[in-house]
C-alpha cells in the first residue's frame, strides 16, 4: 500500500495500491482534499463495489452499477433495502406511471412517527 502526496494532483492525500499506476488519476482506493476550499472532503474509488460492513458483515454496498443495497450485498435497483424503513414524514401521494412504476410523494413533519 502507498500512502502519501497523490501525484495526479498534490491537493489530495492519497491511499492506494502501491502496484497501481498512481499517474492515473482513476487508480486511487481513498483520497482526501487538503484545499481550503474543499478541505477534508474525502472520496472512495473502486473498480468493482465499495462495502461499508460492520462487526465483518456487509451494512450498506455500492454495486459497480450504482445501485445501492442497504442490508443486502447484491442491490438489484437504484436503492435495495432488505428490512424496515423509516421515513420522518408520511405520503401523501401514490400515483404509477405509463410503464407501471410506483411513485410516492413524501410529505409531512419532522418527528411525525406515520408508517406507511
Amino acid at each position: 500500500m502507498t500512502v502519501g502526496n497523490w501525484p495526479v494532483n498534490s491537493g489530495f492525500a492519497f491511499f492506494g495500491p502501491a502496484d497501481l499506476d498512481q499517474s492515473q488519476s482513476a487508480n486511487y482506493a481513498l483520497l482526501q482534499q487538503r484545499s481550503s476550499s474543499g478541505a477534508g472532503t474525502t472520496f472512495l474509488n473502486s473498480p468493482q463495489s465499495i462495502q461499508l460492513p460492520i462487526g465483518n458483515g456487509d451494512k450498506m454496498v455500492i454495486a459497480k452499477s450504482g445501485n445501492i443495497g442497504v442490508g443486502t450485498d447484491d442491490p438489484r435497483g437504484k436503492l435495495d433495502v432488505h428490512g424496515d424503513i423509516r421515513f420522518n414524514a408520511r405520503p401523501t401521494r401514490a400515483r404509477a406511471t405509463a410503464t407501471g412504476q410506483a411513485y410516492s410523494r413524501v410529505s409531512g413533519s419532522p418527528g411525525d412517527p406515520t408508517a406507511l
